[in-house]
């Protein structure tokens, strides 16, 4: 059945590790298809920790992206979670609109804990501004800061930063590339130039 609101079970509390921890976690992770070619899923023992791909589809490039990202976890590869796989399956396929797999984001800051906890109650195929998810965090004019969190944000599609749009509605930015930006909202249904949430939204 098809829903609207996600509700991923998160570990949303910010965490600060020292520079010269030791080992302190195990993340495992494998690489499943999806129409643009290939994403990566990453796991701890409390959920996805990091989705992440290549537009080149280069695996080595996207090891190093999680190693640089993840330094005092031990990283290894691992089967598909058949659960986790099975969402963003149906997810692709236009069966699901929300996910409701366990996540493990762990964001740096009180603000990036506010902007990610939030944008994952945005509903399929709305979309919204920097500066009106700033608005909706309590930080009006925070358009830039938003726009960092979103660059940085660990579980893309699953906490959907490709539903962020300047405020002329052109395409934008995204981490993942452009053209799975237009692809992801294409599959929800977005027509750029629609009308843009309002930035009260609740």
């Amino acid at each position: 059945m098809l829903t609207d609101r996600p509700t991923c079970k998160s570990n949303l509390e910010p965490t600060h590790r020292p520079c010269n921890a030791l080992i302190t976690e195990t993340i495992e992770h494998w690489f499943q298809p999806w129409p643009l070619g290939e994403i990566c899923i990453a796991t701890s023992a409390l959920g996805v920790r990091r989705i992440t791909w290549s537009e080149s589809g280069d695996r080595a490039e996207v090891i190093k992206r999680l190693r640089a990202e993840l330094r005092t976890a031990q990283l290894g590869p691992r089967e598909p979670d058949p659960r986790i796989q099975a969402e963003f399956v149906e997810f692709f396929a236009g069966q699901r609109q929300r996910f409701e797999i366990a996540v493990d984001p762990r964001p740096g800051s009180a603000f990036q804990e506010r902007v990610l906890r939030r944008l994952m109650h945005t509903r399929f195929g709305e979309t919204l501004t920097y500066g009106g998810l700033a608005t909706a965090v309590g930080q009006p004019g925070a358009a830039r800061a938003v726009g960092r969190v979103m660059a940085t944000n660990p579980l893309p599609i699953v906490i959907p930063c490709h539903r962020v749009l300047p405020s002329d509605r052109a395409l934008g930015n995204y981490t993942g590339g452009v053209r799975a930006k237009q692809f992801l909202l294409n599959l929800e249904g977005v027509a750029l130039g629609t009308p843009l949430l309002d930035p009260s939204w609740a």
